[in-house]
């Protein structure tokens, strides 16, 4: 087929990660480079959200059998805040950390042409930068783990992928939820698309060449941000009156860059805010949220980080014992059969595990579902003042365990299916007895 890419670097023995879903996009494209690469290794994830997950795996660890193509299920965690972001975050990372351990350099998704219509109205909707507005590309290297992303259908129509996939008899499963006009980007594909494209039939070309526009200029943003960022990294403040008379694109993307090392979400409009205050130049302390303030003082200007005496967070190491209060905690691999010990089941992509106070959003998982815990503390009667005592054990993703201010037990998560397996041991430390 015309228009499908493949990376110039690339040999039919190099190693390689194809993310096969079993849907119409990813089963055309592993047939497709079957017959190219002699290397694959096929992982499918398993979201645990349709009647269909069972049959998809059935089929594509089937077709993987069939053509001798070593094949990997993962089963994603039932996350209660934000699924498809936190389901993104989690396959991103499990294959990143599998890419690392098999050194493989390629991971190959199938995105395609329509997908890249969907990402850029979308992106366009929420008001995002160049470089985020013009969504996918056929192939980005992503510096911290150096591996590369191949998007080789990006090029192609749905309409081009069917005709593949009906000529050469290939199966495939589509995801009923697809239809579903729950999520934002579904309403785009099934409602939005359709009227726009009675407009513009070439709407995915037109938006092809946009993208191209768009990474032209996003280049020439960054090349002037990163500047500016480097400055801020060596000298921690930046001058006010040099930093006004920036475009407004580029203050846009010095900020983003900055209050990006400060790992919590924010939006456009936090930024656009950070401008304003910026223009007005009054010496002040602004609190941007609860983790980090804006300083301006003497025409220069810079981000503090706030600390609060009730929060905390301590990174947990396995077998390493942590003292907090009088209690000594360890995260041990085998049960020693001690009284009250804990078994926590999880995940490698979802470590390190931390003890931590609680924050806003924590969310519990139970078989028949999801709560805030702010909901079930108040159901347990701990209210305003007791809060701050409690201690949250969590990783990344989940909760796994909740202590009163007593230390005993108010939650213990044990809905997480996996192999591999911890065990909580908590005891007095001996140098407070």
């Amino acid at each position: 087929m015309q228009n499908i890419f493949i990376p110039p670097n690339i040999n039919k023995n190099t190693p390689l990660i194809f993310l096969i879903s079993g849907g119409p996009d990813s089963m055309m494209m592993l047939d497709y480079f079957k017959s190219f690469f002699l290397n694959i290794r096929v992982i499918y994830f398993n979201h645990q959200t349709s009647d269909t997950s069972l049959a998809a795996k059935n089929l594509v660890s089937n077709y993987c059998a069939k053509f001798l193509t070593p094949f990997e299920e993962v089963i994603v965690p039932k996350f209660a805040n934000n699924f498809h972001q936190q389901s993104r975050n989690y396959r991103y990372e499990y294959v990143f950390n599998k890419a690392r351990i098999d050194c493989i350099e390629y991971i190959f998704t199938a995105h395609h042409l329509d997908d890249l219509t969907e990402t850029i109205i979308l992106k366009l909707i929420r008001g995002g930068s160049f470089y985020n507005t013009s969504g996918m590309q056929l192939i980005y290297h992503e510096q911290t783990n150096n591996i590369t992303l191949v998007k080789p259908l990006l090029n192609i129509e749905k309409t081009a992928i069917y005709n593949y996939l009906n000529t050469n008899n290939i199966p495939y499963i589509e995801d009923p939820s697809n239809k579903e006009n729950f999520y934002t980007r579904n309403i785009i594909r099934n409602e939005v698309i359709p009227i726009l494209k009675q407009i513009n039939p070439s709407l995915n070309n037109t938006l092809k060449l946009v993208q191209k526009r768009f990474l032209s200029l996003s280049y020439l943003v960054c090349q002037e941000a990163k500047l500016w960022v480097e400055n801020y990294r060596l000298n921690k403040r930046l001058n006010i009156a040099q930093f006004n008379v920036l475009n407004y694109v580029v203050k846009e993307e010095i900020i983003h860059r900055i209050l990006s090392q400060y790992n919590f979400v924010f939006s456009n409009k936090t930024i656009e805010n950070i401008i304003v205050i910026l223009e007005t130049n009054n010496n002040n302390k602004f609190e941007i949220n609860r983790l980090i303030s804006l300083i301006v003082e003497d025409n220069l200007w810079y981000f503090k980080t706030i600390t609060k005496p009730d929060e905390f967070i301590y990174e947990f190491a396995f077998e390493t014992p942590l003292i907090y209060k009088h209690n000594k905690f360890i995260l041990q691999k085998n049960d020693d059969l001690s009284k009250g010990i804990l078994c926590i089941c999880y995940n490698n992509t979802s470590l390190p595990f931390y003890l931590r106070s609680i924050k806003n959003g924590d969310t519990l998982c139970f078989d028949y579902g999801h709560k805030k815990l702010v909901k079930f503390l108040a159901e347990k009667q701990i209210y305003k003042l007791e809060k701050k005592f409690v201690v949250v054990l969590a990783d990344r993703f989940n909760i796994h365990v909740v202590f009163d201010r007593q230390f005993n037990v108010l939650y213990h998560n044990k809905t997480i299916i996996s192999k591999q397996k911890i065990y909580l041991k908590m005891e007095l430390d001996e140098t407070f007895c």
